[in-house]
Parts: structure tokens; C-alpha cells; sequence
């Protein structure tokens, strides 16, 4: 794999699993979980990320504002989305 790729899987990959955390913090129901995403996500953000590449050099990723789209390839990740009430972000 090429250094582009590698770097945009793991910017999905992150990305997915932000907001998955977000997610998953939520107390409130279905059906205002979107709303309450959006606002822990503005009060979370910037986020910085900080991974180590294959020569060991530290490589550091910042988010200004959390994910409008996310791709998801994998079944598990799709339906966690569908429960959280964030289809409207899902790209399948």
C-alpha cells in the first residue's frame, strides 16, 4: 500500500471511531441523538491525533470539526451508525 492510502484508511478509521466515542456518551434517546452529537462534537473539537508511522516518526493529525461523512465498509460499523442515529452521515 502507498503512504496516501495508508493515510487515508487510517483518517477513516479514526474519524469512524470519534464518532463512535461520541456516540456512545450520549444519555439522551433515539431520537435527539443526532442533535446532542452535534453539540458534544463542537465542544470536543479541535482534536489532535497522534500516530507513529512504519520508521517509528511521530506523526500528529488535527480535526478541526468532526466528520460530516463517514465510510463505512464493514457490517458491524454500519449497524453501530444505524443504532447511534447517524445514517445521515453514513456512506456505505
Amino acid at each position: 500500500m502507498n503512504k496516501k492510502l495508508k493515510k487515508i484508511i487510517t483518517t477513516t478509521f479514526l474519524a469512524t471511531m470519534c464518532i463512535v466515542m461520541i456516540g456512545c456518551n450520549s444519555k439522551s434517546n433515539s431520537n435527539s441523538a443526532t442533535t446532542n452529537l452535534n453539540k458534544e462534537a463542537v465542544a470536543g473539537y479541535p482534536v489532535e491525533i497522534t500516530t507513529y508511522n512504519y520508521s517509528g516518526d511521530e506523526v500528529k493529525t488535527t480535526y478541526e470539526k468532526a466528520p460530516e461523512k463517514v465510510l463505512a465498509v464493514y457490517q458491524g460499523s454500519i449497524e453501530t451508525m444505524l443504532e447511534l442515529g447517524l445514517e445521515d452521515r453514513l456512506v456505505v
